[in-house]
């Protein structure tokens, strides 16, 4: 008995990305990807101590812990948006360099 080897892509799956249309786009959304993951790191760098000070805050119940993490985290709270904005921004330029549909 032989199993038949698939060599064409099954319905509904690309092997590969489409072919870059437009570099320029392209270029740009590479650029706001990577300065978008430079501010998520920055965010996490503040914020999973916040969210570490919170949780033994109050679990050890120290009174002056969890506030300071609350305030960590409302620190990170700015990079992390900017960073969202910039990954999203970035990806649709990606996208859109492709010249495929969003819908």
């Amino acid at each position: 008995m032989t199993i038949p080897l698939h060599t064409a892509p099954l319905a509904g799956y690309q092997i590969r990305m489409s072919p870059v249309e437009d570099p320029r786009l392209e270029r740009q959304g590479r650029r706001l990807s990577g300065a978008g993951v430079r501010w998520l790191v920055a965010g996490l760098v503040v914020g999973i101590p916040g969210v570490a000070m919170v949780v033994v805050g109050l679990i050890t119940a120290i009174r002056w812990m969890w506030p300071v993490g609350i305030a960590l985290l409302l620190l990170a709270s700015a990079p992390l948006f900017v960073a969202f904005a910039l990954l999203s921004s970035g990806a649709v330029s990606r996208w859109a360099a492709r010249r495929k549909l969003f819908a």
